[in-house]
């Protein structure tokens, strides 16, 4: 670890905490999956608290690259930019968060991590239907 990136993760995890919101974030695991029936158990594997800074949806997809057809899911996605440092784990495609009192599932997540040491995730999320 660099010291200089060390002391960075920790002003954005400064600077996010003051503008943004704590986004609960979980995943989830299916234990005993049968492939025939599709069935099996869902468990939480892990839970936390998130530093995050949210952005509307359509700039979500013109970051991620993704064009929608006539708005389709535009008003159902947004970009998450979580500080790294102090996050429970490095989310990843999947996870699930709340926001606004809806559940998002986690559609894409990029890492920033010069020299090894993270700094923040940016996300892109979907309304869980």
């Amino acid at each position: 670890m660099n010291p200089f990136y060390d002391r960075a993760a920790e002003n954005i995890l400064r600077a996010v905490a003051a503008k943004g919101t704590l986004l609960a974030i979980r995943r989830y695991t299916l234990e005993n999956s049968e492939t025939a029936t599709g069935s099996g158990r869902i468990t939480l594997e892990e839970q936390g608290l998130l530093a995050a800074i949210i952005l509307p949806g359509g700039e979500a997809e013109a970051s991620a690259g993704i064009r929608l057809t006539e708005g389709l899911v535009e008003e159902r996605s947004l970009e998450i930019l979580a500080a790294a440092k102090n996050a429970p784990f490095e989310p990843r495609p999947l996870d699930e968060v709340e926001y606004a009192g809806l559940r998002w599932l986690i559609r894409a997540v990029t890492p920033v991590a010069p020299d090894g040491t993270p700094l923040l995730y940016k996300m892109i999320g979907v309304v869980k239907q």
